[in-house]
């Protein structure tokens, strides 16, 4: 028995929806597929709302948004069966094997990561170049590279995990805005002693917001990371995440402040520089830190 978890928000669910129905239907397990919209445009609840007619499909609104945290704690409580497979709305299907493969690794008290993936040829619109390029070079990781470092590697864009592991493990609440949801996660995995086990089974990743979008939402994760340290609620923070590494390092040198007039008059520059279809991902580790610390 299986429940598939879906977080919706602002995006059309009907082709991944249809493409799970087809495969789970096909497989014989006894299954369900459920969506949560956290408060989307109204022509998006409406869409998605008729999937709840299909066999199988539960659909659920929320009339506020809760956040990427809450919402996957939500899904897992009203989930009727104890194993649950969760894929974010913007995932794309590429093999017709993929939920079979999940299926037959059910049962244990551990999260299985089936990896992320990007289409191999660039965005058309240039907008979009900057989200492409970084999930191609920094997110799209071989089952290799993700192994080696199970917890880091965690991405709740697609996962496996058992209602036990949810009650024991749940997502930070306290986290209502955009950025390192994952990142606490896979530290409380990892405090528990739950294994993560990575296996090669990719979803696309087709949800591309536009540079600016995406700037903004790197912002905010940013922000989220400098509440997590100031909150000292997670052990081992500065050691998983680059950014703070780097700042720990700058700081012993007393440069925070350099970084802040460094950021005034370089972000412009900096920000050129990532827009268009040449885009370098030393310019957006850059403005990172620099912005960084600005928020001290």
């Amino acid at each position: 028995m299986l429940s598939i978890l879906v977080p919706s928000y602002n995006h059309d669910l009907t082709d991944l929806v249809e493409g799970l129905q087809l495969q789970a239907s096909e497989s014989g397990i006894v299954y369900e597929i459920l969506i949560i919209d956290d408060a989307s445009a109204e022509g998006f609840r409406s869409r998605n709302q008729s999937l709840s007619e299909l066999s199988q499909v539960r659909y659920l609104q929320l009339d506020e948004n809760v956040g990427r945290s809450r919402i996957r704690n939500m899904l897992a409580e009203e989930a009727r069966f104890e194993n649950l497979l969760f894929i974010d709305a913007d995932a794309q299907i590429i093999r017709d094997d993929f939920l079979s493969i999940y299926i037959g690794k059910l049962g244990a008290d551990q999260v299985i990561c089936g990896g992320t993936a990007y289409q191999a040829d660039p965005p058309c619109d240039s907008a979009y170049f900057l989200r492409w390029y970084y999930g191609r070079k920094r997110e799209e990781r071989s089952i290799h590279i993700r192994s080696r470092d199970q917890y880091s590697a965690f991405s709740s864009f697609q996962f496996v995990a058992t209602k036990t592991v949810l009650e024991q493990v749940p997502f930070d609440n306290d986290l209502k805005a955009y950025g390192h949801e994952d990142t606490v996660f896979g530290l409380a995995l990892e405090k528990k002693g739950i294994p993560v086990i990575h296996i090669d089974n990719v979803l696309v990743h087709e949800g591309l917001e536009p540079s600016d979008e995406f700037l903004d939402k790197t912002r905010q994760g940013l922000r989220n990371l400098k509440f997590l340290v100031d909150e000292g609620r997670y052990s081992g923070l500065e050691q998983r995440v680059r950014i703070l590494r780097k700042y720990q390092v700058i700081s012993r040198f007393g440069l925070q402040s350099f970084l802040k007039w460094f950021h005034g008059i370089t972000a412009g520059w900096l920000l050129k520089k990532l827009n268009g279809q040449k885009p370098r991902l030393w310019a957006f580790d850059l403005y990172k830190i620099c912005y960084y610390a600005t928020l001290y």
